[in-house]
């Protein structure tokens, strides 16, 4: 009898140990989804936070101050800085969010290679035309109170900005070929990823020494790199798609 009771005991001290580890991991998961959720709902704050601030921005300096585009551009840009830099707690998230990128894209632009840093420079190749006007804003600020002068450094600065994303990709992927571990017979993939990216740059490059060319000779004498730009950018258009079908989902022959 004694036996039976003392296994009796142990299987119930069992049953009520399991349902400990699966209440704690249900805990667990339920504390996971509130974070995401929490997260993305901040996010979601931010965003609508930041297009109300460049909306008041935009009007404010616009209409009321009679300001440029240029100067509701930079005091955007320097509000939302400044509040980045705040102590205020309700600007913690903000500035936690705003010195974390800072310090990704500092990784990326050094070299680094792990899945999060090639993540982060594969969206900012998406986001090349920000770069350029990036660029533009930087050259109108370089030229101000003055217009923007007919010289090749006002499509070179915009142009190497819109470049910056796949330029970093390339380092990525060479830093990958040179320091690969893995011997895998596979290294000349990292080559052609390069390639990719290298496919991207030359229209970029194209069409700014097209329009340098076309303000400098005119358009008629211009009309011969179009058929260039358009081969350049059917190529960039047929690489990433094959790429990204073939190599990224895996949709090709024995994929």
């Amino acid at each position: 009898d004694d036996d039976r009771a003392n296994l009796l005991n142990h299987a119930v001290s069992r049953n009520s140990g399991g349902n400990r580890n699966s209440n704690s991991t249900n805990d667990i998961s339920a504390n996971v989804t509130s974070l995401e959720s929490s997260g993305a709902d901040k996010i979601l704050l931010l965003s609508a936070s930041l297009f109300l601030l460049l909306y008041v921005t935009q009007f404010v300096c616009l209409n009321v101050l009679s300001g440029s585009g240029l100067f509701a551009t930079i005091t955007f840009y320097l509000l939302v800085f400044v509040l980045s830099l705040s102590t205020s707690p309700s600007a913690a998230f903000p500035r936690s969010l705003f010195f974390s990128l800072l310090e990704h894209l500092a990784a990326i632009a050094t070299g680094g290679r792990d899945f999060l840093h090639v993540f982060l420079a594969d969206a900012l190749c998406s986001l090349s035309k920000i770069f350029f006007d990036l660029g533009l804003l930087f050259s109108l600020v370089c030229s101000y109170p003055h217009n923007l002068p007919t010289s090749s450094t006002v499509l070179l600065i915009p142009s190497l900005f819109a470049s910056m994303p796949f330029l970093i990709r390339i380092r990525q992927c060479m830093g990958s070929y040179f320091n690969n571990e893995k011997n895998d017979g596979f290294e000349f993939m990292h080559i052609l990823n390069s390639l990719k990216y290298a496919s991207s740059i030359l229209p970029i490059v194209i069409s700014a020494f097209q329009h340098l060319h076309e303000s400098r000779k005119g358009e008629e004498d211009t009309n011969r790199y179009e058929g260039v730009l358009q081969f350049f950018l059917c190529v960039n258009t047929l690489f990433c798609f094959t790429w990204d079908t073939v190599v990224d989902w895996g949709l090709g022959p024995g994929g």
